[in-house]
C-alpha cells in the first residue's frame, strides 16, 4: 500500500474543547485499487488515550467552488 497527502489543514474548534478539523489531500494506490480525494475528520483529542471521530467525510474532487469540507459545514455542541 502506498499513501501520499498533500494540502494537510489542521483547525482546532474555538474554545477550550480539543476538537479539531483536518482536511487532507489523499493519493492511494495498491497493485489492486487506487483512489484520489479529499478525506475531511473531525476529532475529539480531549482524551487522547481515546480519541472520537465524530465527522469523517470523502469527496473524490473538490466542489465547483474550489472547497472541501470543513469545520465550518457542520454545527457543533
Amino acid at each position: 500500500m502506498n499513501f501520499n497527502f498533500e494540502e494537510n489543514i489542521v483547525k482546532k474548534v474555538n474554545g477550550d474543547e480539543k476538537i479539531y478539523g483536518i482536511q487532507i489531500k489523499q493519493d492511494y494506490y495498491s497493485t489492486h485499487y487506487a483512489d484520489k480525494g479529499y478525506l475531511f475528520l473531525m476529532i475529539d483529542l480531549n482524551d487522547s488515550i481515546n480519541p472520537k471521530i465524530y465527522v469523517r467525510t470523502w469527496l473524490p474532487e473538490k466542489n465547483p467552488d474550489g472547497t472541501v469540507f470543513g469545520l465550518s459545514d457542520f454545527e457543533i455542541n
